[in-house]
């Protein structure tokens, strides 16, 4: 596996398409030397880190653009000619605009750092025929991952192996209801996260059984990074 295919519907292979697509002996996983190459040519799984703006420097921020700049000092020039009424107005504009904005950039930066907060630490993979407990920042796509009641899912992947499987989707659907897993393909190339019943999503949290995947989305690949991709857009924007 070259590249990370944001196209591919992994949910409509089968287990032995999956296992071919990523090189996965689907019982001992990947060797540690596959595994350190995909590492160093796909980079670490994990969301941006980036430092956290105060509440404080957010608002400031709404006051850097040249257009805030041109209203405000025509404000000062209109209540300098005596149009206090004008001078209000266009104040009260851009204090309005301040404070919707730095409402809206603030939410975003508070989602931004629940998000990473769904992040598991660590994750259960089965390399080179063991069973081993590694740094979730480190898995690559091809991984054959263990998860068990209680986790969190570490990046999307496909199951290939589970036993009474149930997942609790909300953070990426916003539906409460439980999912069922499921580990045959799915002949619908064109799902809804919440329809994809033999997939598993990072953040996503399993509520009983346990089960096998393999990982077919890492990082920003993942739903949970693509989230976290476009709320770091609309910060950009602000």
């Amino acid at each position: 596996m070259q590249h990370q295919n944001e196209s591919e519907k992994w949910w409509s292979k089968s287990i032995e398409e999956i296992c071919r697509e990523f090189n996965t002996d689907i019982q001992n996983g990947l060797t540690s030397t596959d595994a350190k190459q995909r590492l160093q040519k796909l980079g670490l799984n994990k969301l941006p880190e980036q430092k956290k703006i105060s509440a404080f420097k957010i608002f400031i921020n709404q006051f850097s653009s040249f257009i805030i700049w041109i209203l405000i000092i025509a404000a000062l020039i209109a209540g300098f000619l005596g149009e206090i009424i004008d001078s209000l107005a266009i104040g009260v504009i851009v204090i309005f605009n301040a404070i919707l904005g730095f409402i809206q950039e603030y939410r975003a930066e508070e989602s931004l750092t629940a998000l990473k907060k769904l992040a598991s630490p660590t994750s259960k993979v089965i390399r080179d025929g063991k069973l081993q407990t590694i740094s979730s920042y480190d898995l690559v796509l091809g991984d054959l991952v263990l998860i068990e009641s209680g986790d969190r899912i570490p990046a999307d992947g496909r199951f290939i192996k589970i036993y009474q499987l149930v997942t609790h989707e909300a953070t990426l659907t916003g539906e409460s209801s439980s999912i069922y897993k499921i580990t045959t393909p799915l002949s619908d190339n064109d799902l809804a996260i919440g329809d994809r019943k033999n997939m598993g999503f990072m953040g996503t949290v399993i509520t009983s059984g346990k089960g096998y995947m393999i990982i077919t989305q890492t990082g920003l690949k993942t739903e949970l990074g693509k989230i976290a991709s476009m709320l770091e857009v609309k910060k950009e924007e602000k």
